[in-house]
């Protein structure tokens, strides 16, 4: 495959597992707010999700395997076991996310916005994945070689 095809595969890939119009309806139901403190709010959780990506990105596999000798397959494993528990416990409860009343509209954009709803872990294993199975190593060479 050539670079084209696989830049457009990850970005459909990602686009799937964000969901970024079910994003879009959780910041219409949240709180009625002015317009520029909202656009600062998915500014920030945007640019907060972006860097948790890339870090994962570029460390994931180096962390996960050289570091806590853990294999993608049981971080799979364990993301779906916690995703499934934190869906369970959300439909027993009947609410996935409580605010509470003095929390500011802007203390949402890292929890829950940022991490878990864009970069929640189905996205980051995704991530490690999808650079895992291309076969490239974003890290250069020397950094592996160091540690």
């Amino acid at each position: 495959m050539d670079l084209c095809q696989n830049i457009l595969i990850d970005t459909l890939y990602l686009l799937a597992l964000i969901n970024p119009i079910s994003k879009i309806s959780i910041l219409a139901v949240i709180s009625p707010v002015e317009r520029d403190e909202l656009a600062n709010v998915v500014r920030r959780s945007t640019l907060i999700a972006t860097c948790i990506l890339l870090g994962a990105m570029f460390s994931g596999k180096f962390v996960l395997v050289r570091i806590f000798h853990v294999k993608l397959e049981a971080l799979m494993a364990a993301g779906g076991f916690v995703l499934s528990w934190v869906g369970f416990h959300a439909l027993r409860k009947g609410m996935f996310y409580e605010k509470e009343t003095h929390a500011k509209f802007a203390e949402l954009a890292i929890v829950p916005l940022a991490c878990p709803m864009i970069a929640g872990p189905a996205t980051i294993a995704a991530t490690i994945w999808r650079v895992n199975k291309i076969s490239i190593s974003p890290l250069p060479a020397p950094l592996y070689w160091r540690f």
